[in-house]
């Protein structure tokens, strides 16, 4: 990496990650590795002109069928999380942040994050961060968002619930057998990493971040 700027280093720093399958999909892995599948966005600072350039690459990358990730490098605890990151997204109109029922371990709450595509669609965002609260798959080296904003584009995909997109309606580019193969091994390779400590696989589904509940209910009080 000699050379690069900081915010190559951090791109590409997270890239190696997604590639090597340490989050355990292995679309992801795939996706990472084609560099024109994915819009990258570094921000040093959240004020209201990072956001809305990140809304605007969310918009932009839907349209060439390109999944966004939001790198945050400046964030390093759960607090930093829902102050500095959490709670401006939720002020905004086309976010919604929302306590996810269900059991966590040691004293945490879940926090679903989507994004309004449109007036009829929400697409829900995938959270990143490089702390212990956080699932053991989702332990990126840096606060992300990932986010997918077009549409139903993964034609193997059998239930399209009408209104809701995520990242499982990227388009993959695999044949039927290739698409099963690889889904079957993500979804083994996901419950290997579940195991310690105890996960559960669907219920993550619909969380961003996983925080310390006094986190939630304190920085996050009139956004949830």
């Amino acid at each position: 990496m000699k050379g690069l700027e900081p915010t190559e280093i951090v791109t590409e720093h997270l890239r190696d990650w997604l590639r090597r399958g340490m989050s355990g999909c292995l679309f992801a892995a795939q996706t990472a590795a084609d560099a024109e599948r994915v819009g990258y966005l570094v921000v040093n600072f959240i004020g209201k002109a990072a956001l809305d350039h990140l809304e605007e690459l969310i918009v932009g990358s839907g349209e060439k069928h390109q999944l966004t990730i939001a790198v945050f490098p400046q964030l390093r605890s759960p607090s930093d999380v829902a102050k500095q990151l959490l709670r401006p997204l939720g002020l905004r109109e086309r976010w919604n942040c929302r306590r996810v029922a269900g059991q966590f371990a040691h004293d945490c709450a879940g926090v679903g994050l989507t994004w309004r595509i449109d007036q009829d669609t929400v697409s829900s965002v995938m959270g990143l961060a490089p702390f212990g609260q956080m699932p053991t798959m989702r332990r990126a080296p840096y606060v992300c968002l990932v986010v997918w904003g077009g549409g139903y584009e993964n034609s193997h995909k059998k239930a399209k619930p009408k209104g809701t997109v995520g990242l499982i309606d990227l388009p993959t580019g695999l044949n039927k057998a290739g698409y099963d193969a690889v889904m079957a091994s993500t979804t083994a390779r996901v419950n290997e990493l579940s195991v310690l400590p105890k996960e559960s696989p669907k219920l993550l589904r619909d969380v961003a971040f996983v925080l310390p509940r006094r986190v939630v209910t304190t920085d996050l009080r009139g956004v949830l």
